[in-house]
């Protein structure tokens, strides 16, 4: 690896982690207590039912479907911590709110692929290349993001 490359991906890095930040100081802070968010927050999840034995094996002759054993759950909606959310539905619900329109939410999410790939072969798997447009293209999108929801946010 050569300096050149070494030194654009941090530098990609560095700027996906601050619209990182950014993101989630708007959607948990500054617009907590909308239902996209709440949406975000509080997810369902499928929670299996714990059957004694007896009453599996019984169950599991009745319920099969495509030679697969089916397993009884319940639906339960739960809270999520920040930090399990995934970058792509900050990005999203951020799009839903209104601060940001598509190109930029394009941009972020590919940005995002790039900051989170580091192994050399996961990159070479994408096919990913740092290279001086993309240094430039982070640095854009951190500047932005930045004003475009500095505008959104003094409408509010």
């Amino acid at each position: 690896m050569n300096y050149y490359w070494r030194k654009l991906k941090t530098q990609v890095i560095m700027y996906v982690s601050i619209q990182e930040a950014v993101l989630n100081y708007i959607l948990f802070e500054k617009k907590k207590d909308t239902q996209i968010v709440n949406d975000l927050l509080y997810q369902k999840r499928h929670k299996k039912i714990s059957i004694p034995q007896n009453k599996r094996d019984k169950l599991e002759k009745e319920l099969i479907h495509d030679e697969k054993g089916i397993i009884p759950y319940y639906e339960v909606i739960e809270s999520i911590d920040k930090t399990k959310i995934r970058y792509d539905q900050k990005v999203e619900a951020c799009f839903k709110l209104e601060l940001i329109d598509e190109n930029l939410k394009h941009d972020l999410i590919k940005l995002y692929e790039y900051r989170n790939t580091v192994h050399i072969e996961a990159e070479l798997k994408k096919g990913l290349n740092y290279d001086l447009a993309m240094g430039e293209l982070a640095y854009r999108r951190v500047e932005g993001l930045s004003i475009k929801l500095s505008e959104k946010l003094l409408t509010i």
